[in-house]
């Protein structure tokens, strides 16, 4: 039986000098030699890259640990022949809990560690400790060691008289089949009334009236956004994050290109009609 074995640059360096006579021979032959090793390691390092830039991208901008999405945990695990953990803590707590969000969305506290409701967010205590400590994300207890992370106290919103988080609306979004970028934004609510939710979408192929009505099957009809622009990326930071000013800025341009569109829609419609 014939077995094939990878070579190393090493292996090729003393397969010239053992085969080849002279010295510009062996020199040259080692050079190529080495040269086509190397390229094909970065041919493979390049592909195998490429092969995870999309779930690499996806887990990188989302907007926080706790808006990974099931899907793109799926995918990263498979991709990676691994298991994809996130931990959530604070700078005043440090780590103290953990979840396999291809398994449940529930976050399960380390051992010693506590938690439980308080008046602003939720209380976490620890054998470590020396004294509770208050974090102010909404959650929604389940066990003294078990709890769901609904959002962050900023991020909860209230239209219509029910609540709920940009981060959660988000989530939604992100998981519509085509989708691969989104987010939802909440303009400064005029005078008495109530605010309106906008929301950004990159999904290449497909069209308002169809991401509004998977939205629809997903969430209450309070929370659709009044404007769904669609737009080839997101303003993102170069750490994956989307600054509000982003945002409203994009929010903006969005407005006056639409406005503008409307415009010149009804500069033909008139000229049509009295052509």
């Amino acid at each position: 039986m014939c077995f094939t074995l990878p070579m190393t640059p090493r292996d090729i360096i003393e397969l010239a000098w053992q085969r080849f006579r002279t010295r510009s021979l062996r020199f040259l032959l080692t050079v190529s030699g080495v040269g086509i090793a190397i390229g094909v390691v970065f041919f493979l390092v390049t592909l195998g890259f490429g092969l995870q830039e999309v779930v690499i991208g996806r887990i990188s901008t989302s907007e926080s640990l706790l808006s990974l999405t099931v899907t793109v945990a799926d995918q990263a695990e498979a991709l990676f022949h691994t298991r994809v953990l996130e931990y959530y803590g604070s700078t005043e707590t440090g780590a103290i809990a953990a979840r396999r969000q291809a398994e449940a969305d529930v976050w399960r506290c380390f051992d010693g560690v506590r938690v439980r409701v308080a008046p602003s967010g939720f209380r976490v205590d620890a054998d470590y400790f020396p004294e509770p400590v208050v974090l102010s994300d909404v959650v929604e207890i389940k066990s003294p060691t078990e709890f769901l992370l609904l959002g962050r106290d900023s991020d909860m919103i209230k239209i219509g008289g029910k609540r709920s988080s940009l981060v959660h609306l988000n989530q939604q979004l992100s998981e519509i089949e085509g989708v691969l970028d989104g987010a939802f934004f909440l303009a400064e609510a005029q005078e008495a009334r109530e605010p309106r939710l906008a929301a950004f979408v990159v999904a290449p192929g497909r069209t308002r009236a169809e991401i509004l009505d998977a939205l629809r099957r997903r969430m209450d009809e309070v929370f659709l956004p009044r404007h769904l622009h669609l737009v080839a990326a997101l303003p993102r930071s170069t750490t994956g994050k989307l600054p509000r000013e982003n945002l409203l800025r994009l929010l903006r341009a969005e407005t006056e290109k639409n406005g503008a569109s409307a415009e010149r829609q009804s500069n033909g419609e008139t000229t049509d009609e009295h052509g």
